[in-house]
């Protein structure tokens, strides 16, 4: 008599969910941080965003006033952090008036970071606006997002990288299994050292992160055509118990992606999350 086990409903959402989760957030880091100084004195104002999902909507705004000097920053972000999505506003500037007999600085930074897992092989859009004014006179102006592979064999690659002027960008690539992390920054710089001219600088970025999955690394996807259905079901049995077999009737594909845990093997272990995600479809 043959045994029909039922999985339970939270292992099989959780299968379902392993099969669906490419991408992994592991952490993040957002903040505005506005700090002027004048006259010998400083202002160092820094407000942290959450740690990892969620929206941070800040402004920061400094003035210091030390006899005829005045320093300024402000910084600005609206952000948000969902599963395989990010996105970001950051706006800043600096400015400041200064006496002939002081050293004044106007300072403001808008970052932006999210730290993630690549499970499997997916593509990638980041696409938005930049624009950086003040790269003269002691003004320092500057928006970059990158994309930081943070383990061996993870490649590292700069979006946008402005300091000044204005740019519209919509990148793609492909990202492999790996850790990863996007940083962006809107940052305004202005510094006067015995000057009594004025100076202002502004940085702003509006940007968002996409992930697509790449069909060519489906795992499941056994016979390559984008999906997983019921006509992977043969050549799974086949990667599994004769891969030779396998690489001669699907030469164009591969037989790890029979391998749906992730753990470099393919076994009967597999078997469980193939079925969940025949379920999915």
């Amino acid at each position: 008599m043959r045994r029909i086990v039922l999985l339970p409903l939270f292992a099989l959402t959780t299968f379902i969910a392993t099969t669906r989760a490419q991408v992994v957030e592991t952490a993040s880091i957002r903040y505005t941080r506005a700090a002027p100084d004048a006259g010998g004195q400083s202002i160092d104002s820094q407000n942290f965003g959450p740690t990892i999902y969620g929206d941070f909507d800040d402004f920061n705004n400094q003035v210091l006033t030390v006899g005829p000097s005045t320093g300024i920053g402000t910084a600005e972000q609206h952000s948000s952090i969902d599963p395989q999505l990010y996105a970001a506003e950051l706006d800043t500037s600096a400015s400041c008036m200064p006496d002939f007999f002081d050293v004044v600085n106007g300072f403001a930074d808008s970052y932006y970071e999210v730290t993630f897992t690549v499970m499997s092989s997916v593509n990638f859009n980041v696409s938005g606006n930049a624009d950086a004014v003040g790269a003269a006179g002691g003004e320092t102006s500057d928006v970059r997002i990158e994309i930081v592979g943070l383990s061996a064999g993870s490649p590292s690659q700069v979006i946008v990288d402005l300091d000044d002027g204005g740019s519209t960008f919509d990148a793609n690539g492909t990202l492999p299994p790996g850790d990863y992390s996007i940083r962006a920054r809107a940052l305004s710089v202005v510094t006067r050292s015995f000057d009594d001219s004025s100076g202002s600088a502004s940085a702003n970025l509006d940007f968002i992160m996409t992930f697509d999955a790449d069909p060519a690394a489906i795992l499941g996807d056994m016979d390559c055509s984008g999906d997983v259905n019921v006509d992977d079901v043969l050549p799974f049995t086949r990667a599994l118990l004769d891969p030779t077999a396998y690489e001669a009737e699907y030469p164009d594909c591969d037989k790890d992606r029979a391998d749906m845990n992730e753990d470099a093997s393919r076994n009967s272990a597999d078997i469980a999350l193939f079925v969940a995600a025949l379920l999915e479809n």
